[in-house]
């Protein structure tokens, strides 16, 4: 996963806004609208299992984080803490917790 491209699989918010999305959403673009969308059309070329996987990280991790962050604001928490199997010996998972965590503005 970690050096896949998910962009070559996955439909971004840069391609369905175009380059101005940062201006427009204040969102950056490489951030899935669809996960898997650009597999959807028929006949479609191989995609690299590499991508395929970064495409899967992007989508379990954006999850984790999606849940993480309701919870946290439903209850008042001011910080994040994510442990487990999932976590241990996987740096792509805790850059990408970290990533998405910069961009809904909590702390990790």
């Amino acid at each position: 996963a970690s050096q896949g491209d998910s962009t070559k699989v996955d439909i971004t918010i840069r391609d369905i806004y175009g380059d101005e999305v940062d201006d427009l959403l204040g969102l950056p673009g490489d951030i899935a609208a669809s996960s898997f969308g650009k597999l959807i059309p028929t006949p479609h070329p191989p995609h690299a299992p590499a991508d395929l996987a970064s495409s899967l990280l992007d989508m379990v991790t954006q999850a984790i984080m999606q849940i993480a962050s309701g919870f946290s604001a439903r209850s008042g928490c001011k910080s994040l803490f994510f442990t487990g199997g999932f976590l241990r010996d996987n740096l792509p998972s805790v850059n990408k917790i970290a990533y998405f965590c910069e961009l809904v503005g909590e702390k990790a």
